[in-house]
């Protein structure tokens, strides 16, 4: 007889084998199933610890959370792919327009060409049959006897774009070509530069070109009352320690500098350091440029004076 006390043993209802250890359990049904086999199992639900599961959950109530979001992403893609074709019909539709519209200009300039060659003695038709003319794709391209010019038969609609700007580049060509055979020829209806004189290289046409006037600055030594402004020069000091006066570096100036001029200058950080505007003579601006003869540690460059701003006017009519 069996021991009473040994673990029962149950079939997996998965693959129907025995399962004696680490198997997983409906809450239900009771049913069990090896672990392995109970993740095969779609819309099987865990319900917590000890392996208990929920087998008997239809696949259809289990929602994914993903599917509304697949769903979203599928409507975006039709709509998506729903506008290129849309897009597409309108160029197409808008290449065949220009296709038809340079047909016709093709056809007017081998009507040109060909009217221009019997003007001419049939000259410009043995040019033009070197000329391929291409309409559109699988054309059937035959030559007129009479006017000795390409003559195309339309067999299809659809062009490519390389077609379609190589009949472009081809119309171009004849139009350079029917100006080249209107060079010099006696009608002066069609070339209105025949009538023009030709011009000479003479050096006729030259014009010397003058330097402006410059200034001149007189240098005599007589007095007699005159006396002229020197021109003058700013520079910015900067760096000075706070509060520092306007006389106090002018008198340190003055030594070098006699006619010296300091202007307090509003700077960034007035708490920190103070600023100054000094201006001098423009002869002394070399002398300017020694360390020796500005304080220690004061920092020096040109001062670049603001844009004149016009000030608002007040009207006159209004009363304050």
């Amino acid at each position: 007889m069996p021991d009473e006390k040994s673990t029962p043993v149950s079939n997996c209802k998965y693959c129907k084998n025995n399962v004696a250890n680490a198997i997983a359990k409906c809450e239900i049904c009771e049913s069990v199933y090896h672990t392995s086999c109970a993740l095969r199992i779609p819309g099987l639900v865990a319900v917590g610890k000890n392996n208990l599961v929920k087998c008997c959950v239809k696949v259809s109530e289990v929602k994914s959370p993903l599917v509304e979001n697949d769903l979203d992403i599928i409507k975006e893609i039709i709509r998506a792919k729903e506008e290129i074709i849309k897009s597409k019909d309108e160029i197409i539709t808008e290449i065949k327009a220009k296709e038809l519209l340079l047909y016709q200009n093709i056809k007017l300039l081998e009507e040109k060409v060909a009217q221009r060659g019997q003007k001419l003695g049939n000259t410009a038709g043995p040019i033009m049959q070197h000329v391929k003319q291409v309409d559109q794709p699988t054309n059937n391209t035959t030559i007129d006897n009479q006017s000795k010019t390409a003559v195309i038969t339309k067999t299809k609609q659809n062009v490519s774009n390389k077609e379609m700007n190589l009949g472009v580049l081809q119309a171009q060509t004849a139009s350079k070509m029917k100006e080249i055979i209107n060079l010099g020829t006696p009608d002066s209806d069609h070339n209105p530069e025949s009538r023009q004189p030709a011009k000479t290289d003479n050096g006729a046409d030259w014009k010397l070109v003058k330097h402006k006037r410059r200034y001149l600055v007189g240098k005599s030594d007589l007095s007699a009352g005159v006396t002229t402004v020197p021109k003058l020069t700013s520079l910015h000091v900067t760096r000075l320690a706070p509060g520092t006066q306007a006389e106090t570096l002018k008198e340190f100036l003055k030594q070098k500098f006699p006619d010296v001029q300091c202007e307090e200058h509003s700077s960034k950080h007035p708490e920190s350091y103070a600023s100054m505007k000094v201006t001098i003579r423009q002869e002394q601006l070399k002398d300017a440029w020694k360390r020796e003869s500005w304080p220690n540690g004061a920092f020096v460059s040109r001062f670049f004076h603001k844009k004149r701003m016009v000030s608002a006017q007040a009207d006159p009519t209004k009363e304050a």
